[in-house]
């Protein structure tokens, strides 16, 4: 409505807004119903044209395929009457001899293969017994002469051929036909076959492969938008049982599956049936020129699905143009209806702004230019300006200046449009000061709808100003890139700020009223807990590294401060906890400790690391018995290696003998690179024994391994001893892989043994 609305008493605007409820929920009623009215019958109609449409094209590519496959027939049937009065057939026919006979078989096997649409040529005498076969095989791609000749008279298509004259051509139902070979679905065409003085004396009989004939169907009906059949006289399918829908099940027989649509299909040449689920375009297309010519129908079924399909865009517009159309008009019908209430509220607003006027909010009344008309006392204590120094002028007197014109051609515009703004200005008190206010201003209509007053309320909200810039100053405290949750003494979290959101995953909405514990990731344990709240409550802090969980469940480290927050009495009010992610702080002192204790090269643990290592094994088996062994091999020649290759080649071999030795040893097994050429071995619960089997098989290993230059190493034991040092276990393998050298390289050699395991090779 407008700002004026709390002029009116509750009551008066419930009974207001209530009758223009009501005008608007009758009025928008009595739209719904006209435009769903409408809507259904613009529905249907665009159903029924797109389906007169379908069916139209369906009768006409029917007609269509019915005509040209008339003329394929037309040019067969031709066909069939030249070859029945051929030379070789009447010469076989007159002589019925066995010359004869090979002759018209060799003939007709000739005709069978070139044309390779005849699966037989079959030659009847009066009765119906075959005198001549000749198959074609198309799988194969021959034809031949058929040894089994059959007695047909009792047939169908011989018995309706009977009757046939000379030079008339039957065309049978599409059937199987059995033969020497694999059964086959024909098209049989049957003419009479005469001799030489004009006597009927026989019936040409040519079966032609169903798929030569049929296959034209699918061509000349290509659209999209139906699925195609074809039935035979007795109601029986020939091809596309699925295309149409059956609510028997009986797929094989269209006749049974829908008896209606069958009997119109009988009486009527062509046209169109609806079933259950779509519609049924047909067309009576005879095989043949002769009376006896069975009949076969050819089929298009049109479902409603593809009816919806088609008519999905005009559905859309007319779906779309109601919907817009309903809005715009029940808009309408709300601002009529509301008309009313606008008529109450300038009337009230007349009558009530005089006692208004002396309330304690600065009040000032202009006209539609903005000179001054009245003030009350209010408007004086705010503003410094006395009644009399204000009326007649512009109440622009007050302009700071700190407002550009953008803003006062927004303010006008509201005011012109809406009847009402409300917003914050910055005035000018009469010493000077410049001041924040909160100003309303309601436009004061006549009854043409012109502007004649406007009334301005003005609220001094320096006080407020100054707490805003308060609190703004806490809240950037707050959203800092620290995570910080506080909570009240019993742990239940009051607030959260953006970077708790950020590192935990949770929002403010989650965890609000939630206890911290839900953080906990189980990494540590009671007492840790315990003695983090004891100093909390002893010392009023606690500082130090905690292991949470994230939303997702991924367990990270942050080092956190928790904080109480007492009052005069010391009571805790509030726990102020900050934190912050430390995680790519431990990946980095990760990291450090990695490349500290890391050969560059190999990636193996180089002799700072491995010499750690070492004396934990030490200390341990002083500690707890069970032994170890030490080892140190270096690589045979590697000098003369980077002599003759450089130190490419050299780096990468020992790379190759560090990854050879990483992948033979034990999982407890360690690995270093001790310097240079030079590697050591760390064997837990091992004996020399073991040591030895270990080594070995490392040796040949690389002894084998036939990548260019070829290399061998020689190997130095050192086993665990009672009271032994680190330094006598390091010098007593070096012994050991010194005398490996004096032996000859490429061997195993143990601490103070007198024989080195020597190449076996």
């Amino acid at each position: 409505m407008n700002s004026f609305e709390h002029l009116l008493t509750l009551e008066e605007r419930r009974h207001l807004q209530r009758q223009q409820l009501r005008d608007f929920i009758y009025w928008s009623a009595v739209l719904v119903v006209v435009v769903l009215v409408v809507v259904d019958f613009a529905l249907n109609q665009v159903k029924k044209i797109e389906t007169d449409r379908l069916v139209r094209s369906a009768q006409l590519e029917l007609q269509a395929y019915t005509a040209f496959e008339a003329e394929r027939l037309g040019n067969l049937a031709k066909e069939v009457v030249a070859l029945s009065r051929d030379s070789t057939l009447l010469s076989y026919v007159t002589e019925r001899d066995i010359q004869s006979r090979q002759t018209l078989e060799t003939h007709w096997v000739g005709v069978a293969w070139f044309e390779a649409r005849y699966s037989q040529i079959s030659l009847l005498d009066p009765y119906g017994l075959e005198m001549v076969r000749v198959e074609y095989d198309a799988i194969n791609n021959r034809a031949f002469a058929g040894s089994q000749l059959d007695y047909l008279g009792e047939s169908y298509f011989v018995e309706d051929a009977a009757s046939l004259e000379v030079g008339e051509v039957y065309f049978s139902r599409i059937d199987l036909a059995q033969g020497e070979t694999i059964p086959q679905i024909v098209l049989r065409a049957i003419t009479p076959v005469v001799d030489l003085s004009g006597q009927r004396d026989g019936l040409l009989v040519l079966s032609l492969r169903a798929e030569q004939m049929l296959g034209g169907f699918y061509q000349g009906l290509g659209s999209g938008f139906y699925s195609n059949a074809m039935v035979d006289d007795q109601g029986d399918y020939v091809i596309g049982s699925q295309a149409i829908p059956s609510e028997s099940g009986l797929s094989d027989s269209l006749g049974m599956d829908h008896p209606l649509l069958w009997r119109s299909m009988q009486v009527l040449d062509s046209g169109s049936v609806k079933i259950p689920g779509g519609m049924v375009v047909f067309r009576n297309s005879s095989l043949g020129f002769s009376e006896h010519t069975r009949k076969r129908y050819l089929l298009s079924y049109i479902s409603d699905a593809t009816v919806e399909e088609a008519t999905a865009y005009q559905r859309r517009v007319v779906l779309g143009g109601a919907a817009v159309f309903t809005l715009l008009a029940m808009g309408w019908f709300w601002y009529i209806s509301g008309g009313l209430l606008q008529r109450t509220l300038r009337k009230r607003m007349l009558d009530v702004v005089s006692g208004v006027f002396e309330s304690n909010e600065a009040i000032c009344i202009t006209d539609a230019e903005g000179r001054v008309e009245a003030v009350n006392g209010a408007f004086g204590r705010t503003t410094g300006y006395l009644p009399d120094e204000v009326i007649g002028r512009k109440i622009s007197i007050l302009n700071s200046g700190r407002h550009d014109e953008a803003f006062f051609a927004s303010m006008w515009s509201s005011l012109k449009t809406q009847g009402f703004w409300k917003g914050e200005v910055m005035n000018r008190h009469k010493s000077g000061e410049v001041f924040p206010e909160l100003l309303l201003i309601s436009a004061v209509r006549g009854e043409k709808g012109e502007i004649v007053k406007y009334v301005s309320h003005y609220v001094d909200i320096t006080e407020q100003k100054k707490q805003e810039r308060e609190l703004k100053l806490a809240a950037a405290a707050f959203e800092t890139n620290v995570g910080v949750v506080v909570t009240d003494p019993s742990g239940s979290i009051q607030r959260v700020n953006g970077a708790f959101t950020r590192i935990t995953g949770y929002s403010a909405e989650e965890v609000v009223g939630e206890n911290p514990r839900m953080l906990q990731s189980g990494y540590h344990d009671a007492t840790f807990y315990q003695q983090l709240w004891q100093a909390i409550l002893d010392q009023g802090y606690w500082r130090g590294e905690v292991w949470n969980k994230r939303k997702n469940g991924d367990i990270y480290p942050e080092w956190i401060t928790i904080t109480a927050v007492r009052d005069e009495d010391g009571e805790t009010l509030y726990f102020v906890s900050t934190f912050e992610d430390i995680t790519r702080r431990k990946e980095l002192e990760k990291e450090l400790e990695r490349l500290a204790t890391t050969d560059s090269l190999t990636g193996l643990w180089n002799r700072r690391r491995f010499e750690q290592e070492l004396r934990k094994e030490l200390h341990y088996s002083q500690r707890y018995g069970g032994g170890f062994t030490f080892v140190i091999f270096d690589i045979d020649h590697f000098k003369q290696v980077n002599d003759s290759f450089g130190h490419d080649v050299g780096d990468e071999v020992i790379q190759r003998v560090a990854d050879c030795a990483s992948n033979m040893l034990r999982a407890v097994d360690s690995i270093g690179r001790w310097g240079g050429e030079e590697f050591v071995l760390l064997l837990p619960k091992s004996s020399e024994a073991d040591a030895l089997v270990i080594c070995e098989r490392l040796r040949l290993a690389i002894e084998h391994d036939e990548t260019h230059p070829r290399i061998t190493c020689s190997f130095g034991v050192s086993q665990f001893l009672e009271g032994t040092t680190e330094d006598d276990m390091i010098k007593r393998a070096d012994q050991a892989l010194y005398r490996a050298k004096e032996s000859g390289r490429n061997c195993v050699c143990l601490a103070e043994a007198e024989e080195a395991v020597k190449n076996s090779n």
